[in-house]
């Protein structure tokens, strides 16, 4: 073999082998990542043998990477941060409380909260759904009156969606907002009902002071999660449970030191109406109903 034929097979398998560990490197990310279909069918027979029937449909693949965020907020914090928003109030038993322009507020330190205009009444009567630009301009006041739609930049990308919008025979227009970190639905829900583009009453759970502290994890995942489910109900006795829906989602919780978490979560719904959430740091069982 002559030295030119030499350089060509050299480079040839040099070609080959960067070929080859390309591949290798693709390969392992997918594994990190996704689980397979074979072992999403190993845990679907696995359940279904412990009495949870879960398609492999129903079961997500992909491994979470998500974050943990966080704010410490104390209560002068708290206060200060509420005045900024909605102007001056007092605070009762840790909540913020604000009477002004006939409405009265509400708003725990958990960001539950509750508003209702002076002579407010449920909305009633005939539905119909409202039309995208009518959805899209009551979102925008309700997230403005929240003080939700600033955009100071946060380590956790926080957004909304109105999931539904209907207008009743009573004049009055009821939409409801979910509230997104990173595209990943979170257990937070605004319902608002608007009379013409004036805003009545709203209330719900959102991230009125944005985290500011971004941690990473090692997190469970959905497959982790189903082998306690399938323990919990061998211990308890369930009869035979379906599951409808396997999704990740942002769980809001707090600490007695006043620091606000957002964690990643599971959400396994079932056919009965069951819901279980579990905390993907910890793995632990932390909503049941």
């Amino acid at each position: 073999m002559n030295k030119k034929n030499i350089t060509v097979f050299a480079l040839a398998a040099l070609a080959i082998l960067n070929v080859i560990i390309v591949i290798m490197i693709i390969s392992n990310r997918v594994d990190s990542t996704y689980h397979s279909e074979r072992e999403t069918a190993e845990l679907s027979a696995i359940l279904d043998q412990g009495g949870i029937s879960a398609d492999v449909s129903v079961l997500p693949r992909q491994k979470p990477g998500y974050h943990v965020y966080s704010e410490k907020v104390s209560d002068d914090g708290f206060l200060s941060a509420m005045t900024g928003i909605f102007g001056e109030g007092s605070v009762d038993d840790g909540a913020f409380i604000q009477e002004k322009d006939g409405r009265t507020l509400k708003i725990g330190r958990d960001f539950a909260f509750e508003m209702s205009a002076s002579g407010y009444s449920a909305p009633y009567g005939d539905m119909t759904t409202v039309k995208n630009e009518t959805r899209s301009r009551l979102e925008k006041k309700v997230l403005s009156f929240l003080g939700l739609d600033r955009s100071v930049a946060t380590p956790a990308a926080i957004s909304y969606k109105t999931e539904s919008a209907f207008e009743y025979g009573s004049g009055q227009t009821q939409i409801t907002v979910r509230e997104y970190v990173g595209g990943i639905m979170t257990e937070n829900v605004i319902t608002a009902v608007f009379s013409g583009d004036e805003l009545e009453h709203a209330n719900g759970r959102a991230l009125l002071i944005r985290p500011t502290e971004d941690y990473t994890a090692k997190l469970c995942d959905c497959f982790d999660i189903m082998i306690k489910e399938k323990k919990y109900f061998s211990i308890n006795g369930a009869a035979r449970m379906t599951a409808e829906k396997i999704e990740y989602i942002y769980d809001t919780c707090f600490d007695v030191l006043g620091v606000v978490y957002l964690i990643p979560a599971c959400s396994v719904q079932y056919t009965d109406g069951t819901v279980h959430i579990y905390d993907l740091v910890s793995g632990n069982l932390i909503q049941s109903n």
